[in-house]
């Protein structure tokens, strides 16, 4: 039951948006950079909520999700990491 809630669950943007400035605090005035960073970090957040039930397999996705990220922007490689941090302390 809880699995198939989580898998469902939509991460609402400010939640993505505060990692973003909490990494950069720049972006706090560059909305148009925000929005674009916005949208390339929703499926990999999304992706790391639907399988956070299961602990192995949300360390390996959220390894994964860095790599490749961090090879299109450093920064936004950062706050994935972050949002991850975040979402495996409330676990």
């Amino acid at each position: 039951m809880a699995e198939a809630i989580l898998a469902k669950a939509h991460v609402h943007n400010i939640v993505i948006e505060d990692v973003l400035c909490e990494v950069s605090g720049d972006l706090e005035i560059d909305e148009q950079a925000l929005e674009s960073l916005v949208r390339l970090l929703r499926p990999a957040v999304e992706e790391v909520v639907a399988v956070c039930i299961d602990r192995d397999r949300l360390h390996s996705e959220v390894t994964r999700q860095i790599k490749v990220l961090s090879v299109i922007s450093p920064l936004a490689g950062a706050a994935f990491g972050l949002f991850a941090s975040n979402l495996a302390a409330g676990l």
